[in-house]
């Protein structure tokens, strides 16, 4: 299912904020959402808004404006396998960043990045992966067919 928020009258949560202003690719926004006493992706807040910021920042160099934004969950037995989450694709490049963001009582409570995220809407189509820097995931973009 794509998430939508036409307007920032229709968000209601912090978890909310956190989608429209990824949706909108602004980092200062999200930065502004995201609890300062949390880590995510095992980072420092400040870290991982300079590596989300990076990330980003290549949706933009590929001449994305904004983001589409798709929920599922992690695929893998390996990991946080059933976990829910968001695909973020632009849809000018149709790369695609996979995030998992446990959310409790309409607060994101972390954000990571998701190797293997199943879309509930099967029928998404991506060209690139964009990962996040600084964690332990490969150091380069998967090209998907």
């Amino acid at each position: 299912m794509e998430l939508t928020y036409p307007t920032y009258q229709d968000v209601r949560t912090q978890s909310d904020a956190f989608f429209y202003f990824m949706k909108l690719l602004d980092t200062a926004m999200v930065d502004a959402v995201l609890k300062e006493d949390r880590t995510y992706q095992d980072m420092e807040k400040a870290e991982f808004m300079k590596a989300l910021s990076a990330a980003l920042a290549r949706f933009e160099e590929r001449g994305d404006t904004e983001l589409r934004c798709f929920t599922g969950k992690c695929n893998s037995k390996k990991c946080h396998y059933g976990c829910t989450g968001v695909r973020f694709v632009g849809p000018t490049s149709l790369s695609h960043l996979d995030l998992i963001v446990p959310i409790k009582e309409g607060e994101v409570q972390d954000v990571f990045e998701c190797i293997d995220f199943k879309c509930d809407e099967a029928s998404v189509k991506v060209k690139s992966r964009i990962w996040i820097d600084g964690f332990d995931f490969p150091p380069f973009i998967e090209d998907i067919e």
